[in-house]
Formats: structure tokens, C-alpha cells, sequence
């Protein structure tokens, strides 16, 4: 695997740079040194696809056996896609060990720099550790940006290079969860059934159920585990609830969502509850229907589903209730005013297939 260093790199390394063998571009990355705030960072750029790695936090011995980090990283990066583990240790194995050259594509500079811009972007995230590494390379590779004539996204290129070197066509073989996420409304239930790479944080389960169900996204919400019937364990999106919620008062952990992930818990417990809107309180049930080890995608999928959540503010439950018996009654007094107001909030039938279209946008909503 050749990686051509800048001189600010190399300096670091104390290496003095070999000659560059021309081969293969998807074996050959570019890499950049720089700070971030007190921590310093390497972005790790593919010569073909402009598919990028960070390297974040790095420390003096990391920094001794970078050959070794950066293929760690790299293969790590191709395994969160959801790419199949035999493809990505096929791919390190074919790069070989790492030969360090002097950059050498201004092209690719000017790439770096612009994801190191990003890195920048997203510091408050990753320091909090409300983003990591691996979260960061995986959005950010979902963005356009200028390679040789035109606007391509790195992500595809990559993937479509990793298909070709393992000639095949099946990429993918993820881990997800099938869940069943329902939501009983005085008699009618609605439901919907979604596959969930098993990867990702409980902010991107909120995310998928916030689509899957037709919410809004404009309130609180929480995850509850309980055992026995009492809380076990809750997962929240706000700073302020883990701080107030104090040990003293609490014989539970609060957790935050964008550092929990699935795995942690989706493995030992089958049922749970996802809280949101504290006011109008709408407790959906959860249940963990099975785990499917060889998925072939990468990405949220909604399977199945049945009925119409509630508007947006709509007052709780006996709220939806006067709501509906409004908008289905023509002579009822207040039936133009809430089939408008319901129509301002969105409020329409379950469609799948728009469903779908949208979920992708989970996995990828938080940009720098």
C-alpha cells in the first residue's frame, strides 16, 4: 500500500520518502498531518475514489506505527459500510505493507484539505465524542465533490472498485436488526416493521423511527429498558436531562444516544420503549423481531407498516381522538380549520415506498 505523505507528515514519521511505484490507484492513498484544537489528526485520501479516512486523536506511539494505524483505520472504515469482512481483509491483504512516498497529485491535496476543513467543522462533535472517526468517514463519503471533470461521491466510486477487485456482485453482508415499532392509539394500532444496521447509534435509531412513523422530529425523546417492569437503563439526546437526572435521585444510568450503540443492548433485551414528545407522550412499543447476519444492505429499510401517526401537537391522545372525529365529520365546526391544520403538520397516509426514499437521510443527517 503506497501512502504519499506531505512533508509535514513525513517530518513527523522521520521518514525519508521511498521512490513511487506506480500501481493500482485503489491501493494508493495520499495522507495529511494537522492539528485539530490540542489533538492532532491524519486524513487518509484513496488515489481513485477520494474516499476518505480519518485518523483522529492520534498520540506519539500511534504515530510510530502509522503504516499499521492507517490499514487498521482503512479496513475498519470499509467494514462499517457493511462490506463484507472476506473483501475488506482480502483488500488490506492485496495493498501489502505500507511504502511511504511525497505526495504527489494536487488534485488530491486540494481534497484532503477540504476534508480536513470538515474535520474542523465537526470538532465540538467528535471532542464530545458525539461523533467518532468512523461516523465522520462514513457521512462524509456520502457527499459530492470534484473529481477530474465532473462532481462524483467518493463512497460509490469505492464501492464500485472494492465490487470489481472482488469480483462480485453481493458487497454487502451486514448485521441488522428487524424490529417491529408500534404505536397503540386507544384501539388502533399503528406499526411499522424496519430493518436497522446493527452498527449504528441510538441516534440513528430515533432517526429511523422518526421516518418510519411520519414524525416531525421537533421534541425530546428517550429510550427505555426496563427489567421487571422498573427502568433498567434510559437513553436520551439531550445534555441537560443526563445532568439533571442525578445518582442520587436516579438508581439508573442515563445515557446518551449519540454514544450507545445498537449492540450495546439490542442483543440482551428483545423489548423496549422509544418515548417522544414528553407533553403529548407518545410511548412506542419496540420489539427486537430477530437478528439477520448476512444482510445483503447496508442501510434502514421499512418492511411493512400499517396506519397514520398523530400530527405534531396534536394534545396526547385524547387530543388525536377529538382530531379525528373532526376531520372525518364535513359538518363537524371545526373540520376545515384541523383537515388545513392537519395538512400543515404534514398529517397523510403511510406510504412505504416514500418511506424509504427518506431513510436513507438517517444514516447521513449529521454533516459538518
Amino acid at each position: 500500500m503506497n501512502i504519499s505523505c506531505t512533508k509535514k507528515l513525513l517530518d513527523e514519521l522521520n521518514i525519508v520518502p521511498g521512490e513511487r511505484v506506480e500501481e493500482d490507484p485503489l491501493f494508493s492513498w495520499h495522507a495529511n498531518l494537522f492539528d485539530v484544537g490540542p489533538r492532532k489528526a491524519a486524513i487518509l485520501v484513496n488515489d481513485k475514489a477520494r474516499y476518505c479516512v480519518l485518523l483522529y486523536n492520534l498520540e506519539e506511539p500511534q504515530l510510530k506505527r502509522f503504516g499499521k494505524i492507517a490499514a487498521d483505520a482503512i479496513a475498519d472504515a470499509i467494514l462499517n459500510e457493511g462490506i463484507a469482512a472476506n473483501i475488506a481483509k482480502d483488500y488490506i491483504k492485496s495493498a501489502g505493507k505500507a511504502t511511504f512516498t511525497k505526495t504527489n497529485n494536487r488534485s488530491i491535496v486540494a481534497s484532503m484539505n477540504q476534508f480536513a476543513k470538515r474535520v474542523e467543522s465537526c470538532r465540538e462533535d467528535l471532542e464530545r465524542r458525539d461523533m467518532d472517526q468512523l461516523e465522520f468517514s462514513f457521512i462524509v463519503n456520502a457527499g459530492r465533490y470534484k473529481i477530474g471533470e465532473g462532481y462524483e461521491v467518493p463512497k460509490g466510486i469505492f464501492y464500485t472498485g472494492l465490487a470489481d477487485f472482488a469480483n462480485t456482485e453481493k458487497l454487502f453482508l451486514t448485521k441488522v436488526f428487524q424490529l417491529l415499532i408500534t404505536l397503540d392509539l386507544d384501539g388502533q394500532k399503528v406499526w411499522r416493521r424496519v430493518y436497522v444496521p446493527s452498527r449504528v447509534t441510538f441516534e440513528k435509531l430515533h432517526f429511523v423511527i422518526q421516518i418510519a412513523m411520519g414524525w416531525q422530529g421537533y421534541h425530546l425523546h428517550e429510550f427505555v429498558f426496563p427489567d421487571a417492569g422498573k427502568p433498567e437503563v434510559s437513553i436520551v439526546n439531550d445534555d441537560e436531562i443526563i445532568f439533571d437526572r442525578k445518582p442520587d435521585f436516579f438508581d439508573y444510568p442515563t445515557l446518551k444516544d449519540t454514544q450507545t450503540k445498537l449492540t450495546d443492548y439490542l442483543f440482551k433485551y428483545q423489548d423496549f420503549e422509544y418515548v417522544y414528545d414528553f407533553g403529548d407522550y407518545w410511548d412506542h412499543q419496540v420489539r427486537v423481531e430477530k437478528v439477520i447476519r448476512n444482510c445483503p444492505i447496508n442501510f434502514p429499510l421499512c418492511i411493512g407498516g400499517k396506519g397514520n401517526c398523530p400530527p405534531e401537537d396534536v394534545g396526547g391522545r385524547g387530543g388525536y381522538k377529538e382530531f379525528l372525529e373532526a376531520i372525518g365529520d364535513p359538518a363537524h365546526p371545526d373540520h376545515e380549520m384541523l383537515v388545513e391544520w392537519g395538512q400543515m403538520q404534514d398529517y397523510r397516509d403511510f406510504n412505504i415506498n416514500e418511506v424509504n426514499e427518506e431513510l436513507i437521510w438517517a444514516l447521513y443527517h449529521k454533516v459538518g
